[in-house]
């Protein structure tokens, strides 16, 4: 196996497609949150069996082959977790405007609240990354302005971990928190954040067996599109809204 780093940059994982395709890989798994990453790959899929993992080509029209998440679904489980534990008062941390993924986990949150007459708080992201540094910087700054809001579901677990830092700064005990990926440092005895799973276990699984039946198919006409359904790890980081 190659293990390749495209750095979030277009123009860095062409040449490196060209590098695998040099080097006579039987097939190449894109990892990628990017808008256009099914269009940029497409000119590679008659050449050789090419998935692209983590942006939906469903959703995005690109004949690819694809297996992601759905992020879709994954916003409305936060927003039904939420509003379940009597939460009204909501921010919306780290959405990624340039991302399909962060797309539809707004779309998908904002979704459900609104049918419960509610508009919550968005607050961007303007990088092309989402870190717990960034978290940080946005929480911090929500913060520094007052923050009526009782919760806050961050678009990833890391910038989750970034509104930990602000909120212990600013002596804030009393607001919920859900974040999205259920990394391995969300479920620390610290931290107990709340989150949506991304299922990477099976997301995993089901890209290499996809990959592996293209390759022994050799079928470059077809294209499959696999979408898995995330679930909810509940943690100490929400609680009850007192009434």
């Amino acid at each position: 196996m190659i293990l390749c780093n495209g750095q979030n940059d277009a123009k860095v994982t062409e040449e490196l497609f060209g590098f695998l395709i040099s080097h006579q890989v039987d097939g190449i798994i894109l990892a990628s949150s990017q808008q256009d990453a099914g269009t940029m790959i497409q000119k590679f899929v008659p050449r050789l069996p090419t998935v692209l993992l983590g942006t939906p080509a469903l959703v995005s029209g690109d004949e690819v082959n694809s297996v992601c998440i759905d992020n879709l679904a994954g916003g409305r489980l936060a927003a039904e977790h939420l509003l379940e534990l009597g939460h009204r008062d909501i921010v919306y941390l780290g959405h990624r405007p340039n991302s399909l993924t962060h797309q539809l986990r707004l779309r998908g949150f904002t979704e459900i609240l609104e049918k419960a007459g509610i508009t919550p708080q968005v607050i961007d992201n303007p990088h092309g990354c989402s870190s717990i540094d960034i978290g940080y910087a946005l929480s911090r700054k929500l913060f520094a302005n007052g923050c009526s809001a009782t919760a806050i579901f961050a678009s990833t677990d890391s910038m989750a971990l970034g509104v930990l830092q602000a909120a212990d700064e600013y002596g804030i005990e009393d607001i919920s928190l859900l974040g999205f990926d259920n990394i391995i440092y969300s479920a620390l005895p610290k931290i107990e954040l709340s989150t949506i799973d991304q299922r990477k276990q099976l997301l995993a699984e089901a890209t290499v067996d996809l990959l592996t039946r293209i390759i022994d198919s050799d079928a470059q006409d077809e294209f499959t599109h696999r979408m898995i359904r995330p679930t909810l790890v509940s943690r100490s980081s929400c609680r009850a809204q007192k009434k």
